[in-house]
């Protein structure tokens, strides 16, 4: 891969990026038909929002598995990888419940993708767009963080349902990491090539 492969790979990602936030918004409308549904239906439609929220945790995990690996790629001067992260996929392509439970029971391994170290982690911007988006990528990167010692501190029993919110906007923050990282390398591979 040349130089110019890096518009290329920063599209991937970015598609990537637009699968996982289109997952999210299928999650966050079938919560709304589950709470406005009738009982008869009301088993069945919480199967399916269960089996759509394994898949959209399963790309968020992808998405910020691959912006980390090509921040890092970029960071170091290395060219874009030749293979990418995989997400985990449902077995024959449709998420069965057991497929479902397993990703459900792995939401923890989020934070094993988490950056080490992200670029404008001093904690400041700067007067020009690319300190502006390294700035936000450190920003991104250290809500997130945040977010894992809040998830790993633990709810009480009366606090089940802000524990179900805590950790959609944990996945959120997830994807506006990845976010982050599109725009910080978007701005730099045109950089690169135009250089």
């Amino acid at each position: 891969m040349r130089k110019r492969d890096w518009p290329t790979a920063v599209g991937r990602l970015r598609e990537r990026g637009t699968a996982a936030w289109r997952a999210d918004a299928r999650v966050q409308q079938l919560r709304a038909e589950l709470a406005a549904a009738e009982e008869p239906g009301r088993r069945r439609l919480a199967e399916v929002l269960a089996a759509h929220e394994a898949v959209s945790k399963a790309l968020d995990v992808a998405y910020l598995r691959a912006a980390s690996l090509l921040l890092d790629h970029f960071q170091t001067g290395q060219w874009p990888p030749l293979r990418w992260p995989r997400g985990m996929r449902p077995p024959g392509g449709r998420p069965l419940p057991s497929w479902v439970r397993s990703v459900h029971a792995r939401d923890a391994r989020i934070w094993r993708y988490l950056p080490v170290t992200v670029p404008g982690d001093d904690g400041a911007g700067g007067a020009d767009d690319h300190a502006n988006l390294r700035y936000a990528v450190a920003r991104a990167a250290r809500t997130l963080r945040a977010s894992e010692l809040a998830h790993r501190l633990g709810p009480g029993e009366d606090q089940r349902e802000q524990t179900r919110d805590d950790l959609a906007a944990v996945w959120q923050r997830a994807r506006a990491y990845g976010d982050a990282v599109v725009a910080l390398l978007a701005h730099d591979a045109q950089l690169l090539t135009a250089g």
